[in-house]
Order: structure tokens, then C-alpha cells, then sequence
């Protein structure tokens, strides 16, 4: 009796552990099922937020028009540029234009409640010139391929993931070693106090405390140190615009100078700089400047180069008391 007793015994307690261990079998695979989700989840919540936000915008120096060239004759002032054994100028129109996203890769890396990114877009398009001042529109096209590459931070909040960080944005040749042109800081400045600058595009800056955030209709500088270690054909070597949101296709081409107007404060120091009007829309924008070879732009069989850097910035109309947002 005793023997038989402790057989049953020996098979009660075999049957009990062998439940333990299959429930605990099925709560690791649970939670490894369920930990795969939620980061498949978390990832398609911050993929969506990028999608979604304009400061991931790709059309930043698209001149949108479909010949790339706006035919206006503000870009180019009379007497500024000389060449090295020629007259030049701007040309009479010139453009970015036939955009096409070839591709855009996003890396997201999550721990705990907060995810670094990187988000690295291919765009395509045709850089149209016209240099010959005959009232037609015959410009000659020169195509490029340019890398867009931001770093940015999401913070897992209650309501989901939350935009907390956003770098400038870079845009430099797909072929590194065709672009001579570098931009080497930006500053922006409201009534001689800056309000933003920054010497790397990978810097990450808070939103929004870190990013100039503008009322409608106030006047900024925006200054640039540029550089060109190309042989320097033509004077001066290099041309530099402000792409910024307005007009009535969305987006304006200033031409930013070193000559000691249009806010520049000190001539032939390799600091460009221009003013402008923030629009009265309030939103999330970038204000880009760039820097191109002038080569690129005055000729034909010079190879595309160019470079530009992106200022995020915020448009708010004033309220009765301070912000106390946290992120977009």
C-alpha cells in the first residue's frame, strides 16, 4: 500500500511540474510575441508621425515650377558678379525642377521610452539654366542627385510617440566627391539677438524650446558660413540663396549676399546673409539655405555642385501666456 502510494505520489507531483513549466513556457512566449509587437507597433506609430510631419518635407529647395526657372529678373543685380577673363552674371532664369523621391530610408533605434532616428531620403531632379537673355525660354538642363538627411528623437508619451527632437537638414550630392561646396554654420537673429544657430547637421535641438519659434510678420537674418574648395574660376566662387516657405508656389528663392547689404554685417568674409518676412500662416517650417558652385550655374559642362542646410523653425501667433508644449 505504501509502495502504490508513493507512486501515485511521484506521478502527482510529475504531472504538477510539468504544468509549472508548460505555463511558464507560455508566459516567456507570450511575452516575447508580445514585446515583438509592440516594437513593430511603436515603429509604425513614429514612421507614421514622420510621414506626416513638415519638418520632413523633401521639396525644400524646389523651385517648383515645371521648367525649374521662375524667369524673374531679382536674381540677378547688375554689376555684381565678375568672372576670371569674362563678364558674368547670374543667369537670366534659373531652377531646380522635375523633383522626383527616388527612395527614403528611416532607422529607428527604441530604448526604453525614447527613439533616436534617422531619416535619409535619394531625390532626383534637373537644374534648368538659361543664359541667354533672347526672351525665349531655351534653358539647357543639368540633372543631380541629391541625399536629405535628418536625426530626430521621439518620446514615448500616454497618448503615443511624440517628435521631441529635430536636427537641420542636410542636403549634399549622392556623390560626395563631386561637391566642393560646404556650408560650415547658420544663425538666425531677430532685431540683433540670435534666436538660433548651429555648426553641425546632426545637431539635435528641443522642440520647441531649442527652435526659433517666430510671431507672423517678423523680420529675421539669416546668415551663412560657406565655403568653396574648388579652384575659384569664377568671382565670386560660389552663389548662395534662401529657399523659404511663401509666394504662390509655396516656396521663395532669395538671393543672400556678402557685400554688406541686406543685413550683412561685414563684406568679403565668407558670411552670406539675407532678411526676411515670416509668413502669417502658423506651422512648422524650414528655411534652407544653399550654397551653389557658380560653375554649376554659369557652365554647361561644369558638373552639378551644390550643398544646403535646412533651419527648422516655428511660426506661432503670440498668446496671453507661455507655451507648455511638449513636442509636436
Amino acid at each position: 500500500m505504501d509502495r502504490t502510494r508513493g507512486k501515485k505520489i511521484i506521478v502527482w507531483a510529475l504531472r504538477e511540474w510539468k504544468a509549472i513549466v508548460t505555463s511558464i513556457l507560455t508566459a516567456v512566449l507570450v511575452t516575447a510575441c508580445g514585446a515583438g509587437t509592440s516594437t513593430e507597433t511603436d515603429r509604425d506609430a513614429i514612421t507614421g508621425a514622420i510621414e506626416s510631419s513638415e519638418f520632413f518635407a523633401v521639396d525644400v529647395t524646389d523651385d517648383r515650377s515645371p521648367d525649374g526657372a521662375v524667369y524673374d529678373a531679382s536674381d540677378r543685380p547688375p554689376d555684381e558678379v565678375q568672372a576670371a577673363g569674362a563678364a558674368a552674371d547670374l543667369p537670366v532664369a534659373w531652377g531646380r525642377g522635375l523633383f522626383e523621391h527616388l527612395q527614403r530610408d528611416i532607422s529607428i533605434s527604441i530604448t526604453g521610452d525614447t527613439a533616436a532616428v534617422v531619416v535619409t531620403d535619394r531625390i532626383q531632379g534637373s537644374l534648368f539654366v538659361d543664359t541667354t537673355d533672347d526672351g525665349e525660354r531655351n534653358p539647357w538642363v543639368k540633372p543631380f542627385e541629391d541625399v536629405l538627411t535628418r536625426h530626430a528623437e521621439f518620446t514615448r508619451l500616454p497618448d503615443g510617440w511624440r517628435l521631441t527632437k529635430i536636427s537641420p537638414l542636410d542636403i549634399s550630392l549622392a556623390d560626395p566627391e563631386q561637391q566642393t561646396v560646404r556650408i560650415q554654420w547658420i544663425r538666425a537673429s531677430v532685431d540683433g539677438v540670435t534666436v538660433w544657430e548651429s555648426s553641425s547637421s546632426s545637431e539635435l535641438f528641443d522642440i520647441p524650446a531649442g527652435l526659433p519659434v517666430f510671431s507672423p510678420l517678423t523680420e529675421v537674418l539669416v546668415e551663412a558660413k560657406v565655403v568653396n574648395s574648388s579652384p575659384a574660376d569664377y568671382i565670386p566662387e560660389s552663389f548662395v540663396f534662401l529657399h523659404r516657405p511663401g509666394g504662390v508656389l509655396g516656396r521663395v528663392r532669395d538671393r543672400m549676399f556678402d557685400d554688406g547689404s541686406n543685413g550683412d554685417r561685414t563684406a568679403s568674409d565668407g558670411i552670406f546673409s539675407r532678411t526676411y518676412t515670416i509668413g502669417q500662416v502658423p506651422g512648422r517650417y524650414f528655411a534652407a539655405v544653399d550654397v551653389i558652385d557658380a560653375a554649376t550655374l554659369l557652365d554647361e559642362n561644369a558638373p552639378y555642385n551644390s550643398a544646403a542646410w535646412g533651419m527648422p523653425y516655428i511660426v506661432e501667433k503670440p498668446s496671453a501666456g507661455p507655451s507648455t508644449g511638449a513636442g509636436e
